[in-house]
């Protein structure tokens, strides 16, 4: 009934049972491994706090399965371990993290219509040639979708520029510490990336979709450049604002642009632009968070009122003999003992 078992034990009260008592009939099978009576304990205990932190953290939900219901506990978390990874790497990682999340929930028309959102939570998205699917997205600018290109692909993608002044916009000084929207001069510039690592047949046949790619992104808005690419190390920001400081016309003077439009406005608009997607996060999150903590409370106190209340088919709501042992057999089971008694044999 049990499979196989490492000792057995026999007790006649219940004052016997006690962690020394196991750990004592344990230990002589551990003298191969060098294990001594501090150490196993020690290892008991961490084992026993780390399945109460799984559970605990479970959804409690139940599962249906085979026609009976079982706990789903969430997987143990694999996070590798980031001791050696500099600080600004390990920043640059989670904002990756975090775009691709964004990205991976999103269909490329999703994605292109909040690229064209002044301010919108992305500022660029990659896209497939093949049927248009989405390849990534994010808020990070020209750095974020360097990482995001793939040496093996032809990509196409969309890139909004943000520019802190709207030179177009002639305020007084007075009139800007007054006025309640600032203006943000934008430009979309559509990029088309050719991986060096393509495959010579694909690469020719991705290509020619390139203007396919250009008209669904010019019917969503104007673009203001197009730049193709076929090694990271050329995605520039310098060169890319430098085209569009020379394309821009503002007031029909073709270049007359002043101080708009420059790299310092538009690293001073990127900055105000994730200062304020990461307060929005950071506000779900708590707000996430205290619904979580009154939804815990709620349910502390509805399962405090039902132990509270009498019930005559508690027995009902134990698991059968078989699930226990299986679940306390199982290295990550929810369970890690089981008491069963002899079945009663009903006097025909």
């Amino acid at each position: 009934m049990f499979g196989t078992v490492h000792a057995s034990m026999e007790l006649k009260e219940s004052s016997e049972l006690t962690l020394d008592f196991c750990l004592d009939r344990l230990l002589p099978l551990f003298i191969s491994d060098h294990m001594d009576m501090s150490t196993l304990r020690q290892q008991y205990l961490e084992s026993v706090q780390q399945t109460k932190r799984r559970v605990s953290f479970a959804p409690r939900a139940r599962a249906f399965s085979d026609g009976r219901d079982s706990f789903c506990l969430p997987p143990i978390d694999e996070t590798l371990p980031e001791d050696d990874i500099t600080e600004v790497e390990l920043e640059k990682t989670k904002t990756r993290r975090r775009s691709r999340s964004t990205a991976s929930n999103l269909t490329t028309d999703d994605a292109l219509n909040l690229v064209i959102m002044e301010q919108g939570p992305l500022n660029w998205v990659l896209f497939e040639p093949e049927k248009f699917e989405m390849h990534n997205a994010g808020n990070g600018g020209v750095e974020e979708i360097q990482w995001a290109l793939d040496d093996s692909k032809v990509l196409f993608g969309l890139l909004r520029l943000s520019f802190k002044h709207d030179p177009a916009r002639k305020l007084s000084d007075a009139d800007w510490d007054k006025s309640t929207k600032q203006r943000f001069l934008t430009k979309y510039v559509f990029m088309h990336w050719i991986g060096d690592e393509t495959p010579a047949m694909k690469r020719g046949l991705w290509n020619t979709r390139v203007e396919e790619a250009k008209e669904m992104a010019r019917g969503k808005m104007t673009l203001s450049l197009t730049k193709t690419y076929h090694a990271k190390k050329d995605v520039d920001l310098g060169e890319i604002i430098s085209e569009l400081e020379r394309l821009t016309v503002v007031q029909g003077h073709a270049g007359s642009v002043g101080g708009g439009i420059s790299v310092e406005q538009y690293l001073a608009a990127l900055a105000e632009e994730q200062e304020r997607f990461a307060k929005e996060q950071s506000e779900k999150a708590e707000a996430a968070a205290a619904a979580a903590v009154a939804a815990a409370a709620k349910a502390a106190e509805d399962a405090t009122a039902q132990d509270d209340a009498p019930s005559e088919d508690s027995e009902d709501e134990l698991p059968s003999a078989l699930d226990a042992i299986l679940e306390v057999r199982n290295a990550g089971g929810i369970y890690d003992w089981v008491l069963v008694t002899p079945m009663k044999v009903l006097a025909s």
